[in-house]
């Protein structure tokens, strides 16, 4: 087999144009969009965090954004280890509240506002409710059934009901017979089947 190149890049980094001018931008959420860079705001969709080399940024210069793995993160407030983090007004990181874009998981602790912490930068989707993660209800929702599902062929699944869904236990035996509608029954030599010669 041969290889002629690859598109893949594993940089942890890219440059982009600032779409406008950012000052001290060091720790701050980028968003990447038509026209060039911007600091993220609140209903943004970040693609990472500003590098800490970065100060003010006139429009129409590079800006170099780390966009995955571990980075330090400026906080809008306190954080907890483990806190999904997501963009303020102004580019700071705070807890991912109802539908905001989880950009990243805090990795230590922040104690108030302006604190610059180790982050892991996820880009795990808009948060669910209740700050939970992701919101997963459209792909499938929580199951209550119990026993043998069935499902409906829209995404609706509920329990199966014996002798319609599916074959209830046989509780005869020897040589069995069914009767087209799902009907099992004990059959009868001579009738159903020809006994053996004695």
């Amino acid at each position: 087999m041969t290889y002629h190149g690859t598109g893949i890049n594993d940089s942890p980094t890219i440059t982009a144009k600032a779409k406008e001018a950012i000052e001290n931008g060091a720790y701050l959420a980028a968003t990447l969009a038509d026209g060039g860079v911007t600091v993220a705001k609140a209903e943004d969709t970040p693609i990472g965090i500003m590098i800490p080399e970065t100060e003010t940024v006139p429009a129409g210069e590079d800006v170099t954004i780390q966009i995955k793995d571990i980075g330090l993160a400026m906080v809008g407030e306190a954080i907890k280890p483990g806190d999904l983090l997501a963009a303020d007004e102004g580019g700071k990181l705070k807890k991912a509240g109802d539908g905001a874009f989880i950009l990243a998981v805090a990795l230590e602790e922040a104690t108030a506002a302006d604190q610059v912490i180790p982050v892991q930068i996820i880009k795990a989707g808009k948060n669910g409710s209740g700050g939970a993660g992701p919101d997963m209800s459209q792909y499938q929702k929580k199951i209550t059934a119990t026993g043998i599902l069935k499902g409906n062929g829209e995404g609706e699944i509920s329990a199966a009901t014996a002798g319609e869904d599916y074959t209830g236990k046989v509780t005869v035996d020897g040589i069995l017979k069914g009767d087209g509608n799902g009907n099992i029954t004990q059959a009868q030599a001579g009738t159903d089947y020809q006994a053996a010669a004695g």
